[in-house]
């Protein structure tokens, strides 16, 4: 089997929107190739926003102490192999092609007669456990896809649970409360482990510690206090000091943009912290210093996590960023609220189905000075003249022209044809990671990127 080959077979039997929460069906596929999982220690990473950045700067932490890691991400933005990391690099393809065939295999010849085949996201985890097993891993962190309860990945007896902040999203699976989301997510926590977690709202703190004294889990909030934002050029890599000790503080640098990425770094040097102190991986706690932290904080950019406050092409300016939620998206806006010049943004906004796009449109109005609504293939997304009509009833007073347009390189194209001063200007993307993915893949060449010694030159 070669690389088309098996993305032919998994675009034919699992479809990426089908979604069925349950273990029963990732349970009975790793028992038919041995249980990898359950020869290397994992982590398991939830929350709304920022899982993929902190389980990548905590594998980066892992991998710059001289620990082999692997690293499980979900969704992948361009590519499907963005899934399976390895020390932070991506399988190649035919590696790809000869896990699907393991997976094939099995399934043809074994799968129990009744039982439903595996989900898309339950043969992606799968697949990863046992790649990371093959690999002989010192340490596996697994990103969850939605929530964490009946998510594949929780299959796995994981000495560390990692909380970035929870907000509302996938309610429709995940419950309409705070409280309700907050409990499904809380039970990736295993009786007596050890559990991480970003500052979090009142409602969402009290689930998150009930579930953990239920299960003697060992929890420590992120304190906002031990890091600090230094000052720094906008939309450049972050700076930030984090406190080690009462005695060791030092500045740390990320190739990343974004002042949110502070939180993510800050939760995964926390959780390398707890992974030292307890003595989860033995040895490791000799070899983590700040020295170690600093080096591997900078080996993550924006090659590890794409569509995140992503700049591919400049005069114009166009920033590409996966939000799709109140939560992201606040973030989102806050960073072009500091980075304007004096000049106009232009954003082209399209939504995956299934998303609550109505908490989200109402932020939008005297933000931006146009706005093009599009759809994308992949996936599927909600129909622009849908998102353009709730916005107008959402904003009577809207200010921003509102256009639609089916297709994103088209949209985009008009975005550019908008453009009055390309030193000021700016188009921004943003309502969803698959967006950002084809807008990516299928216009990547027409980006105009200036850079200087290699790097991105803004002015």
């Amino acid at each position: 089997m070669n690389y088309e080959e098996a993305r032919e077979y998994i675009r034919t039997l699992y479809e990426e929107k089908r979604i069925i929460l349950g273990l029963e069906r990732v349970t009975a596929l790793m028992s038919l190739v041995g249980n990898p999982q359950n020869d290397y220690p994992c982590a398991i990473v939830t929350g709304t926003n920022g899982k993929g950045s902190t389980a990548t700067y905590l594998s980066a932490i892992l991998k710059s102490a001289g620990l082999k890691v692997g690293t499980n991400l979900s969704p992948h933005v361009q590519d499907i192999t963005e899934r399976f990391l390895v020390n932070l690099e991506q399988i190649d393809n035919q590696h790809f092609a000869d896990l699907t065939s393991v997976f094939k295999d099995v399934i043809v010849e074994k799968w129990p007669k009744g039982v439903e085949r595996p989900t898309f996201h339950e043969l992606m985890t799968a697949m990863a456990f046992y790649l990371f097993a093959d690999e002989k891993v010192d340490y596996a962190i697994m990103e969850v896809g939605m929530g964490g309860r009946y998510d594949a990945c929780n299959i796995i007896d994981n000495n560390l649970s990692i909380f970035t902040p929870i907000h509302y999203d996938h309610c429709r699976y995940l419950g309409d409360s705070l409280q309700a989301i907050a409990q499904e997510k809380a039970h990736i926590m295993k009786a007596g482990g050890v559990a991480v977690s970003a500052p979090q709202s009142p409602q969402v703190r009290k689930v998150i510690s009930d579930v953990a004294r239920k299960f003697s889990v060992h929890l420590q909030f992120l304190d906002i206090k031990r890091f600090t934002r230094l000052e720094g050029e906008l939309l450049e890599p972050v700076k930030f000091r984090y406190k080690f000790s009462d005695s060791i503080q030092d500045d740390l640098c990320l190739s990343m943009n974004g002042q949110y990425q502070i939180y993510n770094a800050s939760l995964a040097i926390l959780a390398a912290e707890k992974i030292a102190e307890l003595d989860i991986i033995k040895g490791f706690a000799k070899k983590l210093d700040s020295k170690v932290v600093s080096k591997g904080l900078n080996l993550v950019i924006s090659h590890h996590l794409p569509g995140r406050l992503e700049i591919v092409g400049t005069n114009p300016a166009v920033i590409i960023d996966g939000s799709h939620n109140v939560h992201g998206i606040r973030n989102f806006m806050n960073e072009l609220k500091a980075y304007k010049l004096n000049g106009k943004i232009i954003l082209v906004m399209g939504f995956k189905n299934g998303k609550n796009y109505y908490d989200v449109l109402p932020l939008l109005n005297h933000s931006f000075d146009k706005i093009i609504f599009t759809n994308f293939e992949k996936q599927g997304g909600v129909q622009p003249e849908e998102l353009k009509c709730e916005f107008e009833k959402i904003n009577s007073d809207f200010k921003p022209v509102v256009e639609t347009v089916d297709d994103p390189v088209t949209a985009l194209d008009k975005a550019y044809d908008d453009i009055d001063d390309s030193s000021k200007d700016i188009i921004a993307i943003t309502g969803s990671l698959y967006l950002a993915g084809e807008i990516k893949n299928r216009y990547a060449d027409k980006f105009n990127v200036d850079t200087i010694d290699g790097k991105i030159n803004r002015t």
